[in-house]
């Protein structure tokens, strides 16, 4: 199985891939959910569920001690959610610099431990 870290890198490489610009369910999120309730929702519980798996990856990461513990995991799970979100936001402008492979990595340093005991 891959690692905590290692599938997080996977999902974030996937949203800077500039071969996959925009987002269905983003592009949904800012054009007709704030006029169509039932849309909002389906999109609330589907990002909802998508936060869910992230946090859960960063609580396996941060219980075998490769992420830090000084912040919990859903604030880190919101910051990577967002950041993903607003790297295919702005993909919709081809962007090149979105697709620079050190990208996922530095957005994933957010989670590395500050001291050993961490």
């Amino acid at each position: 199985a891959a690692s905590p870290r290692d599938a997080l890198r996977s999902w974030l490489t996937f949203s800077l891939d500039g071969a996959h610009r925009g987002c269905l369910a983003l592009n949904t999120i800012v054009e007709t959910a704030p006029h169509d309730a039932e849309v909002a929702g389906l999109l609330g519980r589907n990002y909802r569920r998508m936060e869910t798996l992230i946090i859960d990856t960063i609580s396996t990461g941060q219980q075998d001690g490769s992420f830090r513990r000084d912040v919990p995991a859903e604030r880190l799970a919101r910051f990577l959610t967002l950041f993903s979100m607003g790297s295919k936001a702005s993909s919709r402008v081809a962007i090149e610099d979105l697709q620079s492979p050190d990208l996922p990595e530095l957005a994933l340093s957010v989670l590395d431990p500050t001291d050993p005991s961490d």
